[in-house]
C-alpha cells in the first residue's frame, strides 16, 4: 500500500509519462534540450520495451543531467525531484526486469568498461543541459523573488558538467 500512495503521489507531482509517452531512444538522439524529467520518461519506456542497454545509456544521461541541475538550482529542497524520479523510474517492475538491468549496470561499472567509456564520450557530447529545469524549481520550498532567482549565484556550467561527468559519475578522465 505505501509503495502505491508513493506512485500516486509521483504521478500527482507530473512524474507519470504523458499520454503520449516518450519513445525509447538511443544516445545518438540524446540532447541538451532534453530535460532530466523527459529522459527518466524515456528510461521507463526502453524497460518496457525490454531494450535494457538502451534504458541504463539514458538513464545515465538522466543522472548526468539531473546532478548539473542539482547543481545549478540553488534550492536544495528542490533537488528531492531527483530522488522523486528515481522511485518513479525504478518502481513497479519485476524481479527478472530488476535483474536484467542490474547486469547491464554491471557492465557499464566494470573496470576499464568500453561501455562506460562510450556512453560517456555520447553523454558528454550532448550536454550540458541547457533547458531551465522547470520540473526541479517547481519542488523548491525556500520563497523566490522572482521567476529567475532559481539559478546558483555564480554558477559555472562547464565545472558543474565536469563534476557531474567525472567526479560523481566516474567517466573516464577527458571524457569532455
Amino acid at each position: 500500500m505505501k509503495c502505491l500512495r508513493q506512485i500516486a503521489t509521483l504521478v500527482s507531482l507530473g512524474f507519470a509519462a504523458p499520454a503520449s509517452a516518450e519513445s525509447c531512444q538511443t544516445l545518438e538522439d540524446l540532447h541538451a534540450g532534453q530535460t532530466a524529467r523527459e529522459l527518466a520518461g524515456i528510461v521507463r519506456d526502453c524497460v518496457a520495451q525490454e531494450r535494457n542497454e538502451n534504458a541504463i545509456e539514458m538513464f545515465w544521461a538522466y543522472s548526468n543531467f539531473s546532478l548539473f541541475d542539482q547543481q545549478r538550482v540553488w534550492d536544495e529542497s528542490a533537488h528531492v525531484a531527483v530522488q522523486e524520479l528515481h522511485v518513479w523510474i525504478f518502481s513497479g517492475y519485476s524481479f527478472d526486469t530488476i535483474n536484467a538491468l542490474k547486469a547491464v549496470i554491471a557492465r557499464l561499472r566494470e573496470p576499464n568498461s568500453a561501455f562506460l567509456a562510450e556512453t560517456c564520450k555520447a553523454v558528454a557530447k550532448a550536454g550540458p543541459p541547457d533547458y531551465r529545469p522547470t520540473y526541479m524549481i517547481t519542488r523548491g520550498l525556500m520563497p523566490r523573488k522572482s521567476d529567475d532567482d532559481w539559478l546558483t549565484e555564480g554558477f559555472d556550467a562547464d565545472a558543474a558538467w565536469q563534476k557531474a561527468l567525472v567526479e560523481i559519475n566516474g567517466c573516464p578522465e577527458g571524457t569532455l
